[in-house]
């Protein structure tokens, strides 16, 4: 039976992992949410390490964010050295930004795609880069919901980037 539960918990994560990125959060969120209940359940640390993220991000899109910080708690409470557990309950703490995708466009040399967001609070434009973010979905006009970091040259930059749920993009 604990077999059994543990792959349940997969099939619930992919399934999940799927109906994010067909850009469905909402029923990504419902299968998550069951993976991550088999996997806190059973005190599974590696399945809690994986489902995690993908849940949180999830929430996310929804706008949910005090629900993403509450499961990585709680996944916390099973797994608490896990660095990227620890570094995404780190990242949910910070404050997120808002704005509007100005454009996306490959790099020079294609291996990957770069654009800037317009904030909303008017500060200067935000570069993101693919090699660094998700991000799958987005298209020019796409709000998003961004957090942001300073690279080490000192300039601003999307640390996370989410689109916000209900918004079109074109």
């Amino acid at each position: 039976a604990l077999k059994d539960q543990r792959h349940l918990a997969m099939v619930f994560f992919s399934w999940g992992k799927a109906l994010l990125q067909h850009g469905q959060p909402q029923a990504a969120c419902v299968k998550l949410e069951q993976s991550f209940a088999i996997d806190e359940k059973l005190k599974d640390k590696v399945g809690l390490g994986i489902v995690t993220p993908q849940l949180c991000q999830a929430l996310r899109q929804l706008g949910r964010h005090s629900e993403a910080l509450s499961f990585c708690t709680r996944a916390l409470a099973v797994a608490p050295a896990n660095r990227k557990l620890l570094a995404l309950h780190k990242s949910l703490q910070e404050p997120l930004l808002t704005g509007t995708i100005k454009f996306i466009k490959p790099s020079r040399d294609g291996d990957h795609s770069f654009g800037y967001i317009t904030m909303d609070d008017h500060s200067e434009d935000l570069r993101f880069d693919s090699r660094y973010v998700d991000i799958s979905g987005l298209t020019k006009d796409t709000r998003v919901a961004v957090q942001v970091r300073t690279n080490r040259w000192g300039k601003r930059q999307a640390q996370s980037l989410h689109k916000i749920a209900g918004t079109s993009s074109g």
